[in-house]
């Protein structure tokens, strides 16, 4: 099996040291708000869980865990809710991404008063679909660090640029490729325990009788700090004419999905 490529995780002071992936296409951050660059840090933040057990042993996983690996860690004004997304292990991209929502508290507060986010990484699937159909994906975050937010609601968002890269191969008919661009999202209350950190991103193309459209959506939902609901999935539609017949596929393949 290839070597697993881990993204660094912002100063995870005292776990493990780590290579950054490699293979994020190369794109500037579409959104007013820029990445912080270079990253600071170290933060001092210590490691308060991760599910599923084990799971935040890396590289010294034996197996490695199923599609996630869910971690929280803060300090005193820090409290950060992050997920590695692992690839399925057929993928011929082995390779991770991590995404981590900050909520921001004064040393005094309560409720949070700001967020950011972080995203690395690549996470890449190789799926099998009926008739011989083989569907690659891969999503993928530029390096990115963005602390304060927008007013929005009663609280504070942000947003950093995301990137889906698709690869669909029908026998006897052809192939597919496509890039879609999208957004990660996070978001704070200001008045509540209530936080956010979402992603949408859609790749639509098409090649001789081959259309395609394949999303990647993640959701990390929370009620309080240590209450969250994970999940992911993979949208695909795809459509053909073969010898004067359509072939049409459309399903919703889950990535992962977890409490905690």
């Amino acid at each position: 099996m290839p070597v697993l490529k881990i993204p660094v995780l912002i100063a995870l002071v005292g776990v493990y040291q780590l290579m950054v992936s490699a293979g994020v296409p190369e794109r500037k951050d579409m959104f007013s708000n820029k990445c912080i660059e270079p990253i600071p840090g170290p933060y001092p933040l210590y490691v308060v869980d991760y599910k599923p057990p084990g799971c935040f042993k890396v590289p010294k996983w034996n197996p490695p865990p199923p599609n996630y690996c869910f971690y929280l860690r803060r300090n005193a004004t820090l409290f950060n809710a992050g997920i590695l997304i692992i690839p399925n292990p057929g993928a011929q991209v082995q390779a991770m991404a991590a995404l981590e929502l900050f909520m921001i508290f004064s040393k005094t507060s309560t409720y949070p008063v700001d967020v950011g986010i972080w995203g690395e990484g690549v996470n890449a699937h190789d799926i099998d679909l009926p008739m011989g159909i083989k569907l690659s994906v891969q999503f993928s975050i530029p390096p990115c660090l963005k602390v304060g937010g927008y007013d929005v609601y009663s609280g504070k968002q942000i947003n950093a640029t995301t990137i889906l890269t698709t690869k669909i191969t029908i026998p006897d008919i052809g192939t597919v490729s496509t890039v879609g661009y999208g957004n990660l999202s996070g978001y704070v209350n200001l008045k509540s325990q209530n936080h956010h950190l979402i992603s949408h991103t859609t790749a639509s193309g098409r090649a001789g009788t081959i259309t395609s459209t394949v999303s990647y959506d993640f959701f990390n939902y929370a009620i309080s700090p240590t209450r969250y609901d994970f999940y992911a999935f993979i949208d695909v539609q795809i459509s053909a004419m073969k010898n004067g017949l359509l072939v049409y596929y459309e399903k919703r393949h889950p990535v992962f999905g977890g409490g905690y």
